[in-house]
């Protein structure tokens, strides 16, 4: 049987070809104009009735219009969609629900972390029935296929898990990426499989190749997926985290900056040291790159790395004069503020190269310069708090009440704000 779409089809066009043949039998020399408009005609005609089809086949499969779904509640998708137990979601029910996140748009704007879906009324009302659904293994075959790219990008945020990545949806997952162009599905890809590239050597070889995908915003996920503490022993990754620091993409370099410490292997130092040397590099990634040289001796909150090296540039670069509003990275000095309860103190006993006294003295050198950004000379009372002796704590009230600039009066509040801890 004829599709009644096709049929449609076929009427137009057999209609353009019988009034093209009327006015060929007898064409004259005015005729190719008349024939030439007669054809426009004709194909307008058959593009809005293509276009009033895909509508129509769009509301046969789904029983809902965008126009429907844009004004609807989530309650009112449920209904639509025939839900009406919470506790008992069928199979069928669940895939038609995902689907509709087909209306949904992708914003894709200059930011670095756009490529996403808003929250929206198909993740509402999965969340309000999320207790009767069917295990999305039941349809992830089925929504990694479809059409839709919003579709099936769900089918990859499905797969994270606080348990990791089952070897069933990663399987899934090789069966599917090989032929998936799509960007914002690949970062949904990469999000998901971020923490799996020990886990197998595909996932491995995937990351790697979306660390040099065209879009920048693939990139700074896969960068992110490289960078992190479940990628330890990976090969590669340190290698390939140092190249990423020279992405042409600036919040690409500063993630890669910022992740590197997360390996734990001090082969990334050198290159982070190059970037905090050069005078022509903002400020802001100079903060990402003393973030991964303090994650390589600090390491908060688990205190278990213990790189003397990285404590050391991290000193020459915090004591670095003349200081300004940009340097040193005012965000850079609050990274040690905070200590854990119950590992610090087995840090600090095997941390020999940090010193209180050198922490004490920069510090205070940088509250006194007025120069310095005022959030970065409020900012570090906590740090010699966290640190320091009481002794040297009650020693800053005589520093902190000699200032004399603009900024005195907050950071003299900031000391008494941290006395009353």
């Amino acid at each position: 049987m004829i599709n009644k779409n096709l049929r449609k089809k076929i009427g137009i066009v057999c209609l353009a070809l019988a009034m093209t043949g009327l006015y060929a039998c007898g064409k004259t020399d005015d005729s190719k104009d008349t024939t030439e408009s007669t054809t426009k005609a004709a194909t307008e005609a058959t593009s809005a009735t293509e276009a009033k089809s895909e509508e129509e086949t769009t509301e046969e499969e789904t029983g809902i219009t965008q126009e429907q779904y844009d004004a609807m509640t989530e309650d009112e998708l449920l209904e639509a969609l025939g839900i009406t137990d919470p506790e008992n979601v069928t199979e069928e029910q669940y895939l038609a629900l995902v689907q509709t996140l087909k209306f949904v748009p992708i914003i894709d704007d200059d930011r670095i972390d756009s490529l996403y879906i808003e929250n929206n009324i198909t993740k509402k009302a999965i969340s309000k029935v999320r207790k009767g659904l069917p295990s999305v293994d039941t349809i992830i075959e089925d929504i990694i296929k479809d059409e839709n790219p919003q579709v099936r990008g769900y089918a990859y945020d499905s797969m994270f898990s606080f348990f990791g990545v089952k070897e069933k949806s990663i399987s899934i997952a090789k069966e599917n990426l090989e032929n998936e162009t799509n960007d914002y599905v690949l970062k949904a890809a990469v999000d998901a499989l971020s923490n799996e590239m020990a886990k197998d050597p595909y996932v491995a070889e995937f990351i790697f190749k979306m660390s040099k995908h065209e879009n920048p915003k693939i990139r700074y996920k896969a960068s992110m997926a490289i960078g992190n503490s479940w990628s330890i022993g990976v090969d590669g990754t340190v290698e390939r985290i140092i190249e990423m620091m020279d992405d042409e993409n600036h919040d690409v370099r500063k993630m890669a900056c910022y992740e590197s410490g997360n390996l734990h292997d001090e082969k990334v130092i050198d290159r982070l040291v190059e970037i905090l040397n050069d005078p022509n590099e903002k400020s802001d990634i100079k903060g990402k790159c003393v973030s991964g040289l303090v994650t390589l001796w600090y390491d908060y909150p688990f205190h278990k790395h213990f790189s003397e090296r990285a404590y050391r540039e991290t000193i020459n670069y915090w004591s670095k004069t003349p200081r300004d509003n940009d340097n040193p990275d005012w965000a850079s000095l609050t990274l040690i503020n905070n200590k854990s309860d119950t590992s610090y103190d087995d840090w600090r006993a095997q941390a020999t190269y940090f010193s209180e006294d050198e922490i004490y003295n920069v510090f205070v050198a940088i509250i006194q310069d007025e120069n310095a950004n005022w959030l970065a000379r409020q900012g570090i009372i906590k740090a010699i708090h966290t640190h320091c002796s009481a002794e040297k704590f009650a020693a800053l009230k005589d520093v902190v009440y000699g200032l004399t600039d603009s900024k005195a009066e907050l950071i003299q509040k900031e000391y008494e704000n941290e006395a009353s801890k």
